[in-house]
């Protein structure tokens, strides 16, 4: 294989969400397959039959209904981010999106996200229309200071900047549908001018509205049949798609020395403008013809195993034979400037837009990842149902070959182009060339301790069952044969229910199995399996007698196509790469077959001596050195005790660190998946005042935000406010407190000074964990009180009677006291744990009397399973929380005995 030419660039890291592909190893399967991810436009976008007409039938109609859509654009993991729900809404869905899939990108990478901090990273992201602030407008919306940061598009490069405090250069690119791939060719040259250490590029594009889909309907630009059909004879226009994906890139020498896995080396890179042709829109000849050549004869004598261009392919009856003309003058240019720097053979031609329509936007980085996958697999995947290659291309005489079905690469070194052009002129080129696979050092000598780490014990679970799917397809034969023989491991005879197994979830898992084995599904007969003896023996029978195809193999979990780790290097890179968060586990294992078996038991909740689950300590625990587990008399305790060492980190990461270990791609943090969107406004009461009372700014941000009450058997064991603390607040006056958030965890946190912006004032408190773990967040505006017309028909009422006038803090704290009660008796069949806060829509107050009775009304919400608070005195509402949501708070039970305790006393 060729040297990489100097400055030549790695990329370390993938993700991607993609039509018909939720993540990567989707995608990669999804190319195998023949059916395109086409469908109608879903009825959560918008109402394509309100806009439909025959094409040229009427103005501000679209005769396309079809499109490339992901699911669940609305779902984000605004938890894990420390953002608070009303930032979040008002958030346009890409930066949710591409702040995600930068994650992903980094865990893939084998890099903890956190360990970036203050280190000059830069962030590139490919970004055209935005459709979600027109949205909002149409409904309304509130237009607060949470609206700018939402809707500018600078943010979805630089807020994952903020974020992760990344201190390189973070821009967006906008130069339409090449937007992406721009962004890949300004990081790499950054990288090259030591701009920045590491680099993350990509792109996002969404379809929220009708507006685009109408625009370019009336320009004749979409498909009317709703297939796009690049270069073929029936190709009559592109159908538009969406999704987001990230690159990771680093210098070749660095990914190198730092042990990376190289997903693929990018050796050239070029962008132009074609400048003046027919029209503003119309591709340019020249302008392609020139970029694809200055990155060929920029890749050096590598180009001439070039053998592969992922092309820019919209199925236009324009766009095709331009773009084909344009790289038979490359093919020109080169080999008269310097045939040393041309490419030599037959040229295979992809069109990815045929699988997941035009991307816009995100299209270049959508064709690099694909790219990057058949480079890794030597497969070139093929055009679905092409059909016969348009008359107007020159093919005749060129090297250009339109890849109709899946071809392998076959010997020598793999090299490829990719295209990407924006309809206003921006044109780029990146060559690209397949890394060698790795080749582990060492064998299983050992036995390891693998472990993995989550914030809380669902995703824990999530994070192992992640793990041992991707385990599965190499200890396949051996999981197999534990399950008929192992009993000591895991009773094979037992019946699903008595292990505590959905007999549902078997038989996916039975499925996912059989399709990793190369059964057909109509092979497999599962209707008489009752426990995992007869899983195992169905799939035994139901093997083919010959060895699975290439097809097949290529078919197979993505990160396993091509990899053989041990087991040590899969322990090193879980630890090296995950930041290491609270709740644990650890696997004890010989190698990697008995991980996945352990794996394989816990997950059944049948028997895993080897397993362990924990939560870590608290206190720093000094600089006690991590006794060597083989000493231990007892592994599982040495495990369990292991989870809990507070200085387990350091200790391990120096261990792996010292090991040089080459980093193995594995799976990623999978993000909990909350509905986040606008909500139509509430028309708000004229507001007596624009500024926040005088006394309330120079006061602590946590004296007035105060700790929160712990519920503990049937009375409150703390007192302190569960409501922020309204008696420094001298002015008496209403106060409303708007899209609080909490997190519970740690109890110690960083005091923070107010800000006072925009006559509101902005609160953040955050947790002193190294991590700046978000505590609570949200808005105070002055002169708001409670929405006296607010009510509904209560679940709770109870009277309560104030203490006497002079103390407003013991006022408040009656209030707080009546809360608790009644919540108590709310969830007494529920949950005997301490509940938290976790977040309200809207906390607000009025003037108090200072004596008299008062009655506190309490409604939920049986669906969302949120709160709804009214306080009333004497028909007037002075106390409102709209959309409180609580959490369990197990980790405060002993805080709360002792502190009841305390109380008894």
């Amino acid at each position: 294989m060729p040297l990489p030419p100097p400055g030549a660039i790695a990329i370390v890291g993938l993700a991607a969400r993609l039509p018909g592909a939720a993540d990567v190893a989707g995608f990669w399967d999804s190319l195998l397959g023949e059916r395109p991810a086409i469908a109608e436009v879903p009825a959560s976008r918008w109402d394509w039959r309100a806009v439909h007409a025959a094409p040229g039938a009427a103005a501000n109609t679209a005769y396309s209904n079809v499109g490339g859509f992901i699911d669940d654009v609305d779902a984000f993991d605004l938890r894990h981010f420390g953002i608070a729900p009303r930032e979040a809404e008002a958030m346009d869905p890409m930066q949710r999106l591409f702040l995600q899939s930068a994650w992903t990108a980094l865990e893939d990478a084998g890099i903890p996200p956190r360990s970036l901090s203050g280190r000059r990273v830069g962030v590139f992201a490919g970004v055209g229309n935005a459709e979600y602030t027109a949205l909002m407008r149409a409904a309304q919306c509130d237009n607060d200071a949470y609206r700018a940061t939402g809707m500018a598009l600078t943010l979805v490069a630089n807020r994952l900047s903020y974020v992760l405090n990344l201190r390189g250069p973070s821009q967006v690119v906008d130069t339409a549908c090449s937007g992406s791939l721009v962004a890949v060719h300004r990081a790499i040259e950054q990288l090259r001018l030591g701009q920045c250490e590491l680099a993350l590029a990509g792109g996002v594009s969404l379809m929220l509205s009708p507006e685009l889909h109408v625009a370019f309907s009336q320009a004749g630009m979409l498909s009317a049949s709703g297939r796009c059909r690049p270069f073929d004879a029936e190709a009559d226009g592109y159908v538009r798609g969406e999704g987001v994906g990230v690159v990771v890139l680093k210098r070749l020498d660095d990914a190198l020395r730092d042990g990376d896995f190289v997903h693929a080396c990018i050796l050239a890179s070029a962008e132009n403008h074609g400048g003046r042709a027919h029209s503003l829109t119309a591709p340019s000849f020249k302008g392609q013809a020139e970029v694809v050549a200055a990155a060929w004869q920029a890749a050096g004598p590598a180009v001439r195993h070039l053998s592969h261009v992922e092309t820019h392919g919209t199925g236009t009856p324009l766009g095709d034979p331009i773009e084909i003309a344009g790289l038979n003058e490359a093919l020109r240019l080169c080999g008269a400037s310097d045939p040393a720097c041309a490419p030599e053979g037959d040229i295979r031609l992809g069109a990815l837009k045929a699988r997941i329509g035009h991307l816009e936007a995100a299209a270049g980085i959508a064709g690099l990842i694909k790219t990057v996958l058949a480079l890794r697999h030597g497969l070139i995947p093929g055009h679905p149902a092409f059909g016969r290659a348009n008359p107007q291309l020159e093919l005749k005489a060129s090297p250009l070959r339109i890849v109709d079905c899946p071809q392998a690469w076959g010997e020598g070194p793999r090299v490829a182009g990719v295209s990407s052009f924006g309809f206003g002129g921006v044109n780029a080129h990146v060559v690209l060339q397949a890394q060698p696979a790795p080749v582990w050092s060492g064998g299983d000598a050992q036995a390891e301790v693998v472990l993995l780490s989550a914030r809380d014990a669902d995703t824990l679970r999530a994070r192992a069952a992640q793990l041992f799917d991707y385990l599965y397809p190499e200890v396949q034969p051996r999981v197999l044969c534990a399950l008929q023989q192992a009993s000591d491991a895991l009773d094979v005879d037992a019946p699903w229910p008595a292990l505590g197994v959905d007999a549902d979830s078997v038989m996916r898992a039975a499925h996912a199995a059989a399709q990793g084995l190369g059964i057909e599904p109509v092979r497999l007969d599962l209707r008489d399996c009752m426990c995992w003896g007869d899983v195992a023996a169905a799939l035994s029978e139901a093997l083919p007698a010959a060895a699975p195809s290439d097809r097949l193999r290529a078919r197979a979990s993505l990160s396993r196509a091509s990899l053989a780790p041990t087991l040590r290097a899969l322990a090193g890179s879980l630890f090296l790469g995950r930041d290491l968060q609270s709740h644990r586990l650890a696997v004890a294992a010989q190698d990697v077959g008995g991980l996945a078996l352990q794996l394989a038991a816990w997950l059944c909740d049948a028997p895993a001596p080897f397993v362990v689950v924990a939560q870590s300590a608290k206190d720093s625990g000094g600089e006690r050195p991590l006794p060597d587990w083989r000493s231990a008399a007892s592994l599982a305790d040495w495990l369990r005790a292991a989870l809990a060492f507070p200085s387990l980190s350091e200790q391990l990461s120096a261990r792996y660190a010292a090991d040089h270990l080459a980093r193995v791609p594995l799976p990623t943090l999978p993000f909990r998946r909350d509905r986040v969107w606008f909500r139509p406004a509430t028309p708000l009461a004229p507001q007596p005042s624009a500024h926040l009372p005088p006394s309330l700014v120079p006061h602590d941000i946590d004296t007035l935000l105060g700790p929160w009450t712990v519920f503990f058997g049937s009375r409150p064991a703390c007192l302190p406010s569960l409501l922020p603390w309204p008696g420094h607040v001298a002015t008496g006056g209403p106060v409303r407190f708007i899209d609080v958030a909490w997190a519970a965890g740690s109890p110690r946190h960083r005091r923070l000074m107010p800000v006072l912006a925009d006559g509101s004032l902005r609160y953040r408190a955050q947790a002193d964990d190294g991590a700046q773990t978000l505590l609570r967040a949200g808005r105070i505006v002055a002169g708001e009180g409670p929405d006296a017309t607010a009510g509904g028909p209560p679940a709770f009422a109870m009277a309560v009677d104030l203490p006497s006038p002079g103390d407003p803090q013991a006022l408040w704290m009656h209030w707080t006291v009546a809360v608790a009660r009644a919540l108590q008796g709310m969830f007494r069949d529920v949950t005997t744990a301490p509940l938290l806060p976790y977040r309200a829509t809207r906390v607000s107050w009025a003037e108090l009397p200072t004596a008299g009775p008062q009655r506190l009304l309490l409604s939920t919400d049986a669906d969302s399973g949120r709160l709804d608070l009214r306080g009333e005195i004497e028909g007037r509402t002075v106390l409102q929380i709209d959309g409180l949501e609580l959490r369990e708070a197990r980790w405060l039970l002993s805080v709360a005995a002792e502190a009841g305790a305390e109380l008894q006393s």
